[in-house]
């Protein structure tokens, strides 16, 4: 295993906040918090910073938006956090740890990685799927309410 060092100072470094801030508000420039934190970004996220330094920062229940997508056959429940402060400290976070993660992922790990989108999906799917003596079945797996059903209290010890 391969040790990183110093990555929370690079968490709450300003220009890491300000990249992070930028790329969150991307295609949300009508969300109220964003237009509060474009108004004054260096004020915000300075607070942030100082939120940071200070272990202060903390996320509760409360910080979720609870609501349910219904589709045709099944629905489910989204959390979704608030952007200010919640959302520009995930994006830095993730600024700093995906070098990491981008090293230990399979070359078919698809989902929420910038530059692989649908059209590597595609080619890849495409070249899994060819019609070979050895390709007989296709087994497609949905567990239902799976992310709700984790245990958040045990998850968050490890």
């Amino acid at each position: 295993m391969k040790r990183f060092w110093n990555i929370y100072e690079k968490i709450y470094d300003l220009d890491n906040l300000r990249t992070a801030h930028r790329m969150a508000r991307k295609d949300k420039a009508l969300y109220k918090e964003v237009q509060m934190v474009n108004s004054n970004p260096d004020y915000y996220l300075k607070q942030i910073q100082e939120m940071l330094k200070e272990k202060k920062y903390r996320i509760t229940a409360k910080n979720y938006t609870v609501s349910v997508i219904r589709d045709r056959t099944k629905s489910r429940e989204l959390r979704k956090l608030n952007y200010y402060p919640h959302r520009i400290i995930q994006r830095a976070i993730m600024l700093q740890i995906e070098k990491a993660f981008m090293k230990v992922f399979t070359n078919f790990t698809c989902a929420s990685i910038r530059w692989r989108w649908w059209k590597q999906v595609r080619k890849l799917m495409d070249k899994y799927m060819e019609d070979k003596e050895w390709t007989a079945y296709c087994l497609k797996i949905d567990i239902q309410k799976f992310y709700p059903s984790v245990n958040h209290k045990i998850l968050k010890n490890y």
